[in-house]
């Protein structure tokens, strides 16, 4: 009960960010969750993923019905979530659209420093000088994958992609091969995490600019799942 409390409250601090972003990941790990738990579960009949597949389906009906209807409560909880932007500044991200365009020509008028990067921690100062044609001063790229390119090149690139290719390798393998063992649930954890690392990630830069505690327990948690399974692995064969 007090972890669902807990959760709630989580939801609820989420929501009085009005960070779309925030609340995209949220649902996202939320998703997965879900998912996780109906794979774990004992009994998975068809009756019981049929039921799965209506209650979803009915709730996304609803929503749209009431989207239609102009409910007041939900219109009223879209507008907190919309912050009052208008529809260009929402569909282009609240301007990230126009720093990403900047960004992509800022790497195709230099193929080297495309290739090598920049250096770490520099975008503030090439987007001071990107931004003049914008009526507001980014002080990063407000993408994980194109902050990793412009500083460190194609070699923080392909450092970027590793990271959640390595984490997504090695918690679903872990995962199958130890189904309801406790550190099986540490893994299913860790990939709800690693989504919502990603989805953050399409558009801010924490990776790559603020590395923190949760993340490099997160980034060790997977490289010890991997090791065991190599250690396990050769165990076996010897």
């Amino acid at each position: 009960l007090l972890l669902w409390a807990l959760r709630v409250c989580l939801c609820f601090v989420v929501l009085g960010t009005r960070s779309r972003v925030s609340l995209l990941a949220l649902m996202g790990g939320g998703v997965v969750w879900l998912w996780l738990q109906y794979k774990a579960a004992e009994h998975r009949g068809i009756a019981a993923r049929g039921g799965l597949v209506a209650l979803l389906l009915s709730g996304v009906i609803l929503l749209a019905l009431l989207f239609a209807c102009d409910f007041g409560p939900l219109m009223s909880l879209l507008e907190v979530v919309n912050r009052g932007e208008d529809v260009a500044t929402t569909m282009s991200l609240t301007g990230r659209t126009d720093i990403w365009a900047l960004v992509l020509r800022k790497l195709a008028s230099n193929p080297l420093t495309a290739i090598v990067g920049h250096g770490y921690g520099t975008s503030i100062l090439i987007m001071r000088d990107l931004a003049q044609s914008l009526s507001f001063i980014p002080r990063h790229t407000h993408n994980t994958f194109f902050e990793f390119l412009l500083t460190m090149g194609i070699p923080g690139a392909i450092l970027c992609v590793s990271f959640f290719l390595y984490g997504f390798r090695w918690n679903q393998v872990y995962r199958k091969s130890r189904p309801g063992d406790e550190r099986s649930r540490l893994a299913n954890i860790a990939t709800i995490i690693l989504i919502i690392i990603f989805l953050n990630g399409m558009t801010e830069t924490y990776i790559a600019r603020q590395v923190n505690f949760v993340l490099m327990a997160l980034l060790t948690y997977t490289a010890i799942l991997g090791q065991i399974e190599c250690i396990e692995e050769r165990d076996a064969d010897s």
